[in-house]
């Protein structure tokens, strides 16, 4: 699913505050304090049951008298839930009209807190104007909720840590195992993200067993945006006694552990196969690209192109805003103690917003505008 919109009232500093998302790469923006990390909390709360809730820590301070929390998320239903549709109502022998299923649905938490206790009621929609019926509740409760819930969303914490940990993972869960299907490591993965490095280098040398053609494009993506290596390989390490990944140096016969690399280089190969591997799932992760060199990073968004995925994160990168259009960015600001979001193509004065954020080179600002001017400008054509 595409998450299309988020609803926050009475969440931390957010009192009513809508923001829409898009395919492809979200980016929230703002000065320290203006609620970027706590929207990826609340699409955490939302989706995760098992998130650890301390009431007190998301009720605003400045509404002491209202201890209800909403967060609601719209979602589109895409082609891979369609199919899911399509193979339970055959399975089911169940009959709806096309028109009757959903485009839509709607999912919501209400957190309310009650003296010391703590009630959270969730509720479920579908936004189209279908007649509801016991077969579309059915299709609803059975396909659509479970595959919102466990794994639509994929919550990344701090890659290098993660990438770090995994030197010294044990391979017990991966021995004699196959690989858990992605629909089923999305759900484990947000419980424990020390897996996902290893886990996204396992789909890499399954990949090269199974489909060349896919691998060597892959290959290809991490060799353009890195000159200095003539190749890059996945094979078994004895030394660690794990699947490891080697990129041979150009003019030297010699191959060095991506590990061994900078962690800009470590981080754009893990995002690069997380992107590819997990495209049907929303990637969330607060403060990516922190290691990657705008060259790198303009590679990525280059190999990524038209890719059918979604990414939600925050960053103060200039170079992350001039490569995407300004329709994919969230600006959050804050007046007093109230929060409030809107897209930067509604800014009134982009060039303030890019000065509030701590850009100070005015031609590096000017560059920022006209670029994303352009961006806007081509897609009204």
């Amino acid at each position: 699913m595409i998450l299309e919109k988020l609803h926050l009232e009475n969440f931390k500093l957010f009192q009513n505050a809508t923001m829409s998302f898009m395919r492809g790469m979200n980016v929230l923006i703002g000065k320290n304090s203006t609620g970027k990390t706590a929207i990826l909390e609340a699409l955490n709360i939302l989706i995760n049951n098992n998130y650890p809730i301390i009431i007190d820590n998301i009720v605003p301070y400045f509404s002491s008298s209202n201890n209800t929390v909403l967060i609601e998320g719209t979602f589109l239903i895409t082609e891979n839930e369609q199919e899911l549709i399509r193979r339970y109502m055959i399975q089911n022998k169940i009959s709806v009209k096309d028109e009757m299923l959903p485009t839509k649905v709607v999912l919501a938490k209400r957190i309310i807190k009650s003296g010391v206790r703590v009630n959270i009621t969730v509720e479920q929609k579908y936004v189209n104007k279908t007649q509801v019926s016991s077969a579309t509740l059915q299709i609803f409760q059975n396909v659509l909720i479970p595959k919102l819930q466990h794994n639509t969303f994929l919550f990344l914490s701090n890659l290098i840590s993660q990438m770090q940990h995994a030197k010294s993972m044990p391979l017990q869960m991966m021995q004699n195992e196959p690989l858990l299907p992605l629909s089923q490591f999305a759900q484990v993965i947000n419980d424990n993200h020390n897996l996902i490095s290893q886990y996204v280098k396992s789909l890499f040398f399954k990949t090269k067993t199974s489909n060349i053609d896919e691998f060597n494009k892959l290959k290809r993506y991490f060799l353009d945006a890195l000159p200095e290596f003539s190749d890059i390989e996945i094979e078994y390490d004895p030394d660690i006694a794990q699947l490891n990944v080697f990129q041979k140096i150009t003019g030297l016969n010699k191959k060095v552990p991506l590990t061994n690399e900078g962690l800009g280089i470590q981080e754009y190969f893990n995002i690069l196969l997380i992107l590819h591997y997990f495209n049907d799932s929303i990637i969330v992760q607060d403060e990516s690209f922190i290691h990657m060199h705008k060259f790198l990073l303009t590679n990525l968004l280059v190999s990524l192109g038209d890719s059918d995925y979604q990414m939600i994160t925050t960053s103060h990168i200039g170079d992350l805003i001039k490569s995407l259009s300004s329709n994919n960015i969230i600006i959050c600001e804050k007046d007093g103690f109230i929060g409030s979001t809107k897209n930067l193509s509604e800014a009134d004065d982009i060039i303030k917003v890019l000065t509030d954020l701590g850009y100070e080179n005015e031609e590096d600002i000017k560059n920022i505008k006209n670029i994303l001017s352009d961006i806007a400008n081509e897609e009204t054509k």
